[in-house]
Formats: structure tokens, C-alpha cells, sequence
């Protein structure tokens, strides 16, 4: 089956992939050879990339583009506030909005943003804005980049967690109209960590991440038998 761009996520357990071509979608999972990841860490690339390869070539994946989700660990997402200005004016100023959650040089760091509302004057001079704001380090994104491509895919698309839900509300929204101001709670339950995140339709409202995982589960029952 082949798709225009396949959706990837490397957990702590599973490497999980999305395709979506004529309104149908399909999802593949495969469990990670043991401690190939650790705490979102990929500890060998070169393996991992064989075993994406593999994976691919299983199910049968020939797409070549990909999104990539990026693991909790390694990105910043955050809501912020900024007088309304340029979009040349925001790419100058996202770095000093994430100097207390970085470490490093600021340059060292990719930054993107998405506009959530803007508060206007009473005479409609653009005032504030409220965003949602990311961060990564320039290496994260060179080292999967060169891990998928050679697995066999390019890079299209790299986006934190939170963000990535919002593409699907949008587009579940576009489906189904009556979501628009629907509340949704979505709840991953990994190896090592939840993360719960609530949406107001497609806007983020609030995350959580748990430091519990199937790997506690798995412990706990283990112990009762």
C-alpha cells in the first residue's frame, strides 16, 4: 500500500506507522528489539534503522515521505503570549520565549509556531497574540533525519506530540462538524510514561505526562502471580 507521506512514531516499546491514502487508514505497530530505546533515547542508529527498513518492507510500505512524532523527552511545546507583531518579528523574538526551558546556545535550536487567537483593539489594531509554540535541537532533527533516510524515507515533517493531535482534530473536525466545540481527553499509555492531553475541538487546552507505563503494569501483575 502505497501513501503520499506515512506518519511515524518511535516509542520506548513499539515503532508505530500511519498511512492514509483515498480515506482509508492503516497503522502498523512492531515491538522494538529490547533496549533499542531508553527513556525516548535511541541508544544504537544504525540498528534502528535497519529495523525500520525491515518494518517497512514487511507491510509492504512504499511511500518514501514521512511525519515524524517527536518523542516527549526531546521537544519543548508551549503556550505563550506576545504583542502583536510580524511574522519576521516572531521568528526573532520564539528564542528568548524558550530561554528557561533550554539549555545551550539558542541558535542550536529549530522553532515554529502556530497562531491560536488574536485580540484585536476597539479599532481593529491587532494587539496580542496567543501561540503555540515549539522547540528542538538542530541535532535531534539531524539525527532522525539520517536514521529514516537510511531506513529508507525523507524527513517531510517533524512535530511535537500536542501538535500532532491537532492535525487529526482538524481533520476529524472537517468530517464531523458538530466536534468544533467538542471537548476530547487523549490518553497515550506507553511503556514508561501516559500522556494525557485535552483538547477544546482542535485547540490544546492542557497535557499531562504520567510517570507510569505498561512496563508498571506489567511489574505489578508480575508481582501478584
Amino acid at each position: 500500500m502505497s501513501a503520499n507521506v506515512v506518519g511515524i512514531d518511535i516509542g520506548n516499546g513499539h515503532l508505530k506507522m500511519a498511512l492514509y491514502k483515498k480515506g482509508e487508514a492503516r497503522l502498523v505497530s512492531a515491538r522494538l528489539p529490547r533496549n533499542l530505546v531508553n527513556d525516548g533515547l535511541i541508544t544504537d542508529h544504525q540498528a534502528m534503522s535497519r529495523f525500520i527498513r525491515t518494518v517497512k518492507k514487511e507491510h509492504h510500505i512504499n511511500a518514501s515521505a514521512c511525519a515524524l512524532v517527536l518523542p516527549e523527552p526531546f521537544t519543548c511545546f508551549r503556550h505563550i503570549s506576545v504583542p502583536a507583531m510580524t511574522e519576521d518579528q516572531l521568528i526573532l523574538n520564539l528564542p528568548y520565549e524558550f530561554r528557561d526551558y533550554i539549555s545551550g546556545d539558542a541558535n542550536s535550536y529549530f522553532y515554529d509556531y502556530a497562531v491560536k487567537e488574536t485580540t484585536y483593539s476597539d479599532t481593529g489594531v491587532p494587539e496580542k497574540m496567543e501561540l503555540f509554540a515549539a522547540a528542538v535541537s538542530k541535532m535531534t532533527i539531524n539525527e532522525y533525519s539520517n536514521i529514516l533516510r537510511r531506513a529508507g524515507f525523507k524527513l517531510e515533517t517533524a512535530l511535537p506530540r500536542e501538535m500532532a493531535y491537532v492535525s487529526l482534530l482538524k481533520d476529524y473536525i472537517d468530517r464531523n462538524p458538530l466536534g468544533l466545540n467538542q471537548e476530547f481527553c487523549i490518553i497515550n499509555i506507553g511503556n514508561r510514561i501516559t500522556c494525557i492531553d485535552i483538547y477544546k475541538g482542535s485547540t490544546h487546552v492542557a497535557s499531562k505526562v504520567i510517570e507510569y507505563g505498561c512496563h508498571d503494569i506489567d511489574d505489578a501483575v508480575a508481582k501478584v502471580k
